[in-house]
C-alpha cells in the first residue's frame, strides 16, 4: 500500500513473512475502513519511527512494536500470541488475534480503543506493571 498521510493500520512483522496473512489484514483494513501500510525490511528506519508514530493501530509479532505502542498510546494487535507481551496484554495496550480469522473483531476493539482521550495511554502506562516490577 502506498504511504498516506491518514492514519493507517501499520503491518509490522519482524518474524512471520506471509503474502496471505497480508493480503487478509489489508482486506481487514478495508472492511473497517482504515488504510493499510507495510513495514518493509529495505524501508528507512526513519520511515518505520514515523508510520508507526502516526499509524491507527499496529498489527506486529514484534515485542519491540508491542513496547513501542505502548510506550506512544498507539493500539496494538499481535498476531503471534506466543510472542505477545502479556504484561501489556493486562494493561491494555496489545491485544491479541490467535487466528488471523480473529483479526476483524480484534483490529476493530482496538481501533475503537484509539478513541480515547489524548491522556488515556498515559494513564494506562501508570498502573502499567513490567515483568521486573512488583505487582
Amino acid at each position: 500500500a502506498k504511504p498516506s498521510d491518514a492514519p493507517s493500520v501499520w503491518l509490522a512483522l519482524e518474524h512471520t513473512r506471509d503474502p496471505a496473512l497480508e493480503e487478509h489484514v489489508h482486506a481487514t483494513s478495508a472492511h473497517l475502513d482504515v488504510a493499510f501500510e507495510v513495514a518493509r525490511p529495505d524501508d528507512d528506519p526513519a520511515v518505520h519511527l514515523a508510520r508507526s508514530r502516526s499509524a491507527a493501530a499496529i498489527i506486529t509479532d514484534s515485542c519491540g512494536y508491542q513496547e513501542f505502542a505502548a510506550a506512544a498510546g498507539v493500539p496494538a494487535v499481535v498476531m503471534a500470541p506466543a510472542g505477545a507481551r502479556w504484561d501489556l496484554v493486562r494493561s491494555g495496550a496489545v491485544r491479541v488475534a490467535e487466528h488471523p480469522d480473529d483479526l476483524p473483531q480484534v483490529l476493530a476493539d482496538a481501533l475503537r480503543a484509539a478513541d480515547r482521550p489524548l491522556d488515556e495511554p498515559d494513564r494506562r502506562l501508570a498502573h502499567h506493571h513490567g515483568p521486573f516490577d512488583a505487582a
